[in-house]
């Protein structure tokens, strides 16, 4: 059975839709229960990263938990597993190369994967930007064109 480029591209859609605009968004306890006290931000403190669900994965070049607090006060969402919700992967070129399964659920949505640098060129502003511009993964382009209508107020599927 042939399957269509419409068909192909519906599901590619539904899947950024649902990982954009998920029904029931559930913040991971077991990551932020792991740093003890965290810092909350106050009101009207930028967070660059609102919106954003990542994923910490592999070795990277600093502790896993120091980028958990960081990420969580720019306001971002930290998640154990890649999953269709997932926005972003920080990882490694190393680990991109390896190809943990990790790294092919993020291949097989499309989801960017980026070095840990996105944290503070993030805080610099404009992480949408960002995001297209620092991706060390093959695939994720489609995401990031998505994220770039969306962001923008140009919803066209």
């Amino acid at each position: 059975m042939k399957v269509s480029l419409f068909s192909k591209s519906l599901k590619l859609s539904q899947c950024v839709e649902q990982r954009l605009f998920p029904k029931l968004t559930v913040s991971a306890p077991s990551l932020s229960s792991s740093l003890g006290s965290q810092e909350m931000t106050e009101p009207g403190t930028s967070q660059p990263l609102n919106g954003f669900s990542v994923c910490l994965v592999g070795k990277l070049e600093r502790p896993k938990s120091e980028l958990i607090t960081e990420l969580i006060t720019l306001g971002a969402e930290v998640i154990d597993s890649v999953t269709q919700q997932t926005t972003i992967v920080l990882s490694s070129q190393t680990e991109v190369t390896k190809k943990s399964s990790k790294i092919k659920i993020a291949e097989k949505h499309s989801i960017p994967i980026l070095p840990v640098s996105f944290i503070e060129e993030a805080k610099a502003g404009d992480a949408l930007s960002k995001v297209l511009g620092l991706k060390i993964s093959d695939w994720g382009a489609v995401v990031s064109i998505y994220f770039a209508r969306v962001f923008t107020g140009f919803i066209y599927i």
